[in-house]
């Protein structure tokens, strides 16, 4: 799965002019989420880490609706 998602976004990047800067920025937080992450998941409850990956959804789905709405 891991090598379809690089061969797809190399693919992007040469159709188009990406915004390296935020390339980079995603890449550093995804990293540091991953770390994070792999800290974490073995301290905390399963129900409680369902609770905060929902909840996380939530909010994002939120922000992408008042976003289409608004704009």
């Amino acid at each position: 799965m891991a090598a379809l998602g690089l061969f797809a976004s190399l693919g992007y990047a040469v159709a188009i002019d990406p915004d390296w800067r935020l390339v980079g920025l995603l890449a550093l937080s995804s990293t540091a989420g991953l770390a994070l992450g792999t800290l974490l998941v073995p301290r905390v409850a399963t129900g409680a880490l369902v609770r905060i990956i929902g909840g996380m959804m939530a909010v994002s789905a939120l922000l992408i609706v008042f976003r289409l709405l608004s704009g």
